[in-house]
């Protein structure tokens, strides 16, 4: 199976990379990374997919008004949806998704506009495997 690990914790891909030995494992840490093996390699199976990719990320959509003034929002999981949505030439549109994510409500959002969309989706909610109450 072809992998896709889209992961901004290069310590998080060492884990898929152990667990998943017997796959062919991509990783990449940001969103124009993930863009760029999505568009350039053969179709992948699965596509592994974090939300939050503020670690590495240095392009971003622009300023956004917060409450410490304008700073710039950075490109997430959710926009990697947003171009596999409306960009991904077909051809190349994984097979299956999986969403992880420490940030639930983001990680819901980005499932349910997948599967909205007819894809095949699963999540794995960080927050809950450790036995956090947020």
């Amino acid at each position: 199976m072809r992998i896709l690990v889209l992961d901004d914790d290069p310590d998080r891909h060492k884990a898929f990379q152990r667990n998943l030995y017997n796959h062919e494992v991509v990783s990449v840490l940001t969103y124009d990374a993930f863009i760029e093996a999505v568009t350039e390699q053969n179709r992948f199976d699965l596509a592994f997919l974090d939300r939050d990719l503020n670690m590495f990320e240095a392009k971003s959509l622009g300023p956004v008004d917060s409450m410490y003034g304008e700073v710039p929002r950075e490109l997430t999981g959710e926009d990697v949806v947003v171009w596999l949505l409306n960009d991904c030439p077909s051809e190349k549109m994984p097979m299956s998704f999986h969403v992880h994510s420490w940030n639930p409500d983001p990680a819901i959002r980005m499932e349910s506009r997948l599967r909205a969309a007819g894809h095949s989706v699963t999540r794995f909610p960080f927050h809950e495997k450790m036995g956090l109450d947020i």
